[in-house]
């Protein structure tokens, strides 16, 4: 596949594959055109095909997987799960395609309004902290912005997680976080007056990916 694929790619994950389409008409022949769209309907296929089970209202898929040439969160968790955690390919994978699935039916996030919920259900230590994990860092490289982590009533939970998504997603890519919580201390309301906490907010959401632990 062309390299060139990845930008096509990376915009109809952005708009629209139909946005993409027209975008790139004059740029691409229509055999060219023609590959890309049956490459990138072949991807969303197998986000939507794979991973577990998803009850859904009638929103429709739009995430193709990752993309290795605009990303920045999952493949510097995909590395570190590889290698520092030595999980087996088909570990990964698994890892990968459920993550896939449930940002395939959140909203877009440029979208101008939006009112969408989602629960996902595992088993005691069925892995469902490095999933949600996945599913953040997919969400940042996608374009979401603010990610609230509700970990529990007990602060040792509270404490394990925030732990956890220290390593996995903030010790990786330390300068796109701007973290509101840590280890010791949980979230508490600003001494700054609230107009300035939102111009404060907004200067860090143009620049780095921002999220609250509670």
């Amino acid at each position: 596949m062309d390299d060139f694929y990845e930008v096509f790619a990376g915009w109809a994950r952005k708009t629209s594959l139909e946005s993409a389409l027209k975008r790139f008409k004059g740029r691409l022949t229509a055999e060219e055109l023609d590959e890309f769209e049956a490459e990138y309907r072949r991807h969303l296929s197998g986000v939507i095909t794979a991973g577990p089970p998803i009850i859904h209202g009638p929103r429709e898929p739009w995430y193709a997987g990752p993309n290795a040439s605009a990303d920045t969160y999952w493949p510097a968790l995909e590395r570190y799960i590889r290698g520092d955690l030595s999980w087996p390919d088909d570990r990964i994978q698994s890892l990968d395609g459920s993550s896939n699935k449930v940002i395939a039916y959140t909203p877009r996030p440029n979208e101008s309004s939006w009112d969408a919920k989602g629960l996902v259900v595992g088993y005691v230590q069925s892995g469902k902290t490095t999933n949600f994990t996945a599913v953040i860092a997919k969400a940042a490289d996608v374009g979401y912005k603010f990610v609230i982590v509700l970990s529990g009533i007990h602060n040792g939970l509270r404490k394990q997680t925030q732990e956890r998504l220290d390593e996995q997603l903030h010790m990786l890519t330390p300068t796109k976080w701007k973290q509101l919580t840590n280890a010791d201390d949980d979230f508490r309301a600003p001494a700054m007056q609230s107009r300035a906490m939102i111009r404060t907010c907004g200067w860090f959401s143009a620049r780095r990916r921002e999220w609250a632990h509670l």
